[in-house]
């Protein structure tokens, strides 16, 4: 048999097998990688519609703190490659993001509205939202020291109280610019919310990777509400003349030196050297290692003795403690708060807050993070009975979605459970056979290093567990996107809900 006659033959097969093959081809065809008709959309529509959605809610709508003078003098390259560092982070716990604009938020509503409270009447606060955002950010900083502006610098100072006051303007004219871009994020995130409840409401398939995209946009809203009064993408931060004489650190501790006759002598002030030179000396040592230094207070040996001490503020056990607690807020996003000393040059840290104690930072973020990680799981569960294309992406699927729903307050369950027993424990007749207090001492102090270690580890724990299925949705929500639905590939009608007769 020739070539020709091959040719032939597979020409004829092929002929009467073509409407076969292709029956199934044309709706793929059209609507999958083809332009969309009048009443469907087209596959690639989806995924970019998706992903415009989760930059938006990623990087448009995350509102830095100001960068120091360092790397806003490195260049353009450096401030992105810091922006993407804060966008990969938001991808992964968009709600540290939350929890980093809620503890920014309550900073903002004490210094507007709670900071000048014993000093109202002396200096009446004028300082709005905007400024205890700015502050919150790192956007003021003294001009004599190059130290950035606290919250506490701001409680021990009524006077600076007025100096920031004065700044209102050039903050609007810093965060004028952005505007543009905080409308169109807004605007993107809504336009899909509303798309997908549409969808909802016309009993239309709604893919994972709207979902996913959907849970970014209730993050991103929850965080956009949060920072609607804080400037965005501000690089310079504002300089505040701060007059010596008006800053009287050592007069804050005692009380008896308050009195309305003394502060109007503030012209005359002879010990000028002890204002200069003690405070920095008490404030970091009493804010940063909680025990004051035995050359200032000759009573802190007295307390400290294993005979009468309570707390153990000055062994080696509670210092560790206090480094695990540290460095765990800043696994948790709440960056290095409570230090008082930050230099305008090397810039604050990327979640900072505006200098609060940590104590007082874990109290706004920590139950921020749990709530905003249950609804972040909560919104991938919505997805329970969806279409899927294969059972173990089903099955991978629901156990993601439980693990980033209960991933990180799960692991809390038996902390709180041994904790409890613990303390029942102390409180039983076993506590009280100890004898010796050194020995309770002890045992004090090993169960308070034990239980910080347990947290850890459960929570370091819940933390990958709650990761990986972070990471096993978003690539679920891609895999989809290869045997779709038709029907998925319907729009919606908005016709519908236009009033008509």
């Amino acid at each position: 048999m020739s070539r020709k006659q091959l040719n032939v033959i597979f020409a004829s097969i092929f002929y009467h097998i073509a409407p076969v093959l292709n029956a199934p081809l044309p709706p793929d065809d059209d609507d999958g990688s083809s332009s969309p008709t009048e009443n469907r959309r087209s596959l690639w529509s989806i995924p970019w519609s998706c992903l415009v959605t989760i930059v938006a809610c990623t990087w448009l709508s995350v509102h830095p703190n100001v960068p120091g003078r360092k790397l806003t003098e490195s260049g353009r390259i450096a401030t992105v490659i810091d922006r993407v560092k804060t966008m990969a982070i938001a991808v992964l716990a968009p709600e540290v993001i939350v929890a980093w604009a809620a503890s920014q938020f309550i900073v903002a509503w004490k210094i507007c509205y709670c900071c000048c409270y014993p000093r109202k009447d002396t200096y009446p606060s004028k300082l709005t939202m905007t400024h205890g955002f700015f502050l919150s950010m790192g956007g003021f900083y003294e001009e004599g020291t190059k130290k950035i502006i606290t919250l506490e610098t701001l409680k021990a100072d009524g006077i600076l109280t007025e100096k920031l006051a004065t700044t209102g303007e050039p903050i609007r004219d810093k965060s004028k610019a952005d505007a543009f871009s905080k409308i169109l994020s807004i605007l993107q995130i809504a336009w899909f919310i509303t798309q997908c409840m549409a969808r909802a409401n016309q009993h239309l398939p709604v893919t994972l990777l709207e979902v996913t995209a959907l849970a970014f946009a209730v993050s991103s809203i929850i965080a956009s509400l949060l920072w609607f009064y804080k400037p965005l993408n501000v690089r310079y931060a504002i300089g505040v003349t701060v007059p010596t004489p008006s800053t009287p650190i050592t007069r804050q501790p005692t009380d008896n030196t308050s009195t309305p006759t003394d502060d109007p002598t503030s012209t005359a002030r002879p010990p000028t050297p002890a204002e200069t030179t003690p405070p920095p000396c008490t404030i970091d040592v009493q804010e940063r290692v909680g025990v004051s230094p035995s050359s200032s207070t000759p009573q802190s040996p007295t307390k400290n003795t294993p005979a009468h001490s309570d707390k153990p503020t000055s062994t080696a056990p509670p210092r560790m403690i206090k480094f695990l607690m540290e460095r765990y807020s800043i696994l948790l996003g709440a960056g290095r708060d409570g230090t008082p000393e930050v230099e305008v040059d090397d810039g604050v840290p990327r979640f900072w807050s505006g200098g609060t104690a940590w104590s007082e930072v874990s109290s706004i973020r920590a139950p921020t993070i749990l709530a905003v990680g249950v609804l972040f799981g909560a919104i991938h569960c919505a997805a329970w009975s969806f279409s899927f294309p294969s059972y173990a992406e089903m099955m991978l699927w629901r156990f993601s979605s439980v693990a980033v729903l209960i991933g990180l307050v799960g692991p809390l369950l038996p902390f709180i459970d041994g904790f409890r027993k613990a303390v029942a424990w102390i409180h039983e007749d076993a506590w009280n056979n100890i004898k010796s207090t050194a020995k309770r001492h002890l045992l004090l102090v090993s169960f308070i290093v034990i239980l910080v270690i347990f947290l850890a580890m459960m929570l370091l724990f819940g933390l990958f567990v709650y990761t990986a299925g972070r990471l096993i949705l978003i690539v679920l929500a891609f895999m989809e996107l290869r045997s779709l639905q038709l029907s998925s590939l319907d729009t919606v009608q908005w016709t519908t809900y236009m009033p008509h007769i």
